[in-house]
């Protein structure tokens, strides 16, 4: 029914740790899912053999080492077994309630991108996944010490063949999830947005910097280039954007609510801004940037 595939940073540490609990997390599904493992990263071959997932060591990167989307995610479609792939983070707890909501979205629609937000949570130790009292514990620590990861599309659903091409976006910076959604909506294929349906943790972590980059994903110049490809924020939507909102009373077309407004009001500003500066480049009173907010 469902293909899920990630891109593991190396298992050791803190990270291996988290990592193995959202791997877990995933095989709770029920029917489990074709799981494959992207990229050659430390422990990653064992990890798969050790839970008989599939690996795929080899993925095309860019001069530092950073895989590209259209890789991953062509590789994907070619190995998967079902007709929807779920890409996810590999720092990212899923609960089994994705499925029934995976399976709401598949009565009414042929084709759909179904996402949700995360609660960031610091998570230090294993999950017991043996324990039925699992999902209980997690969701009382996430109601006592978890925030909201607002906005943010760590894992998506999608169907397999939906997308025509994928850019050369570079996977695991800024903006390559924001085109996911873009595209979906330009394609005319429902975005739904299903938190509150969907339970998923964040694993809070140390992010760390790539070779020129910050420690934040959405700084540094494998970001800005991602953005370039996008050809600016008129092109970058984010889950306040989905066009269907899921709730436990159905899966309904979004209003046009305040959050969208907003989106909208900071677009038109953003597109003011660069008109403005082009005017002045042209004008000769300042020189035009390469990029700019």
């Amino acid at each position: 029914m469902l293909t899920i595939a990630a891109l593991p940073k190396p298992f050791i540490g803190h990270i291996g740790l988290i990592q193995r609990n959202s791997i877990q997390s995933w095989l709770q599904m029920t029917p489990r899912p074709q799981v494959i493992l992207f990229g050659n990263e430390e422990g990653t071959a064992q990890v798969a053999a050790e839970f008989g997932l599939e690996h795929v060591p080899s993925v095309e990167c860019n001069e530092y080492g950073t895989p590209y989307l259209r890789s991953v995610f062509a590789e994907a479609e070619r190995r998967a077994v079902n007709d929807f792939i779920c890409y996810s983070n590999c720092d990212i707890i899923i609960f089994p309630d994705f499925m029934p909501a995976f399976r709401r979205a598949l009565e009414l629609f042929h084709s759909f991108l179904l996402l949700a937000e995360c609660v960031n949570l610091d998570v230090k130790k294993p999950v017991d996944f043996a324990d039925v009292r699992w999902q209980e514990d997690l969701r009382r620590r996430m109601c006592e010490k978890g925030k909201r990861r607002a906005n943010a599309a760590d894992f998506f659903t999608f169907r397999k063949g939906m997308y025509p091409s994928f850019p050369p976006l570079i996977l695991g910076r800024s903006y390559f999830d924001n085109w996911v959604i873009h595209e979906t909506c330009r394609l005319a294929h429902p975005v739904i947005e299903a938190t509150g349906q969907i339970t998923a943790i964040h694993q809070n972590h140390y992010y760390a910097a790539a070779p020129g980059e910050t420690i934040h994903s959405h700084a540094g110049f494998e970001a800005a280039e991602n953005f370039r490809i996008l050809r600016g924020w008129d092109n970058i939507y984010w889950l306040y954007d989905a066009t269907h909102r899921m709730t436990a009373g159905g899966i309904h077309r979004s209003l046009i609510g305040s959050l969208h407004l907003i989106n909208r009001w900071q677009r038109f500003r953003r597109w003011l801004r660069r008109s403005m500066v082009s005017l002045a480049a042209r004008a000769g009173l300042r020189e035009r940037p390469y990029y700019a907010e």
